[in-house]
């Protein structure tokens, strides 16, 4: 799930957002699992679901919208919300959350997960998801 390569390639624009986060926490370093960018397509979901296992209790899912548009809604925790460009999230996928892309344009967000500072799991821990 973490791509080294893209990691490199997008570090310079990604500093900002690592500096924040790092400060935000008060870690001296991140961890970083996973590092993604998520295109969802119009008019489609991602069905209400719980992620589960040592992967995501033990790490920050971070969601930060690139492009987003009125009409995408984002469900989590039986909330509606609506997650703006350029602000960063933390979401706490162990409730029950869903996406729906009910407009005609597609959504995009950079999502990382950042282990938890104390956790007892390194990156070669975590299996690679298929």
């Amino acid at each position: 799930m973490f791509d080294k390569k893209l990691a490199d390639e997008w570090n310079p624009l990604l500093q900002d957002l690592y500096e924040k986060l790092k400060y935000f926490y008060k870690y001296d370093e991140l961890n970083i699992l996973a590092l993604m960018f998520a295109r969802m397509k119009p008019q489609t979901r991602i069905p209400l679901h719980q992620d589960r296992g040592p992967r995501f209790s033990q790490s920050h899912r971070i969601h930060v919208p690139i492009k987003t548009q009125k009409g995408v809604h984002f469900f989590l925790g039986g909330d509606d919300l609506f997650l703006q460009e350029g602000v960063i999230y933390e979401i706490n996928n162990l409730l029950m959350h869903g996406v729906y892309n009910a407009s005609n344009e597609a959504r995009v967000h950079l999502i990382m997960d950042v282990l938890h500072k104390n956790s007892s799991l390194s990156v070669h821990d975590i299996p690679r998801e298929r």
